[in-house]
């Protein structure tokens, strides 16, 4: 955590692109597309929560009229 009384330090652009151009040398461009593509099939995978849907919450109403009927 910075201290409140220290400025803060703007990230040197020629640091990070020379850094930026370190990390590409190292990716094979294969290996790199492969990486990017079983990332957007995890994410893609990722199931939605399902609550507070409108399919859920008329379910979780009729569930509730029913308790209250009995």
């Amino acid at each position: 955590m910075q201290a409140e009384n220290q400025p803060r330090i703007a990230p040197d652009s020629a640091l990070m692109a020379a850094e930026e151009a370190k990390r590409l040398q190292n990716w094979d461009p294969r290996e790199r597309w492969q990486v990017i593509l079983a990332t957007i099939r995890w994410a893609e995978e990722q199931r939605t929560v399902r609550r507070n849907t409108p399919a859920a919450c008329l379910a979780e109403q009729e569930r509730k009229l029913a308790q209250q009927h009995r």
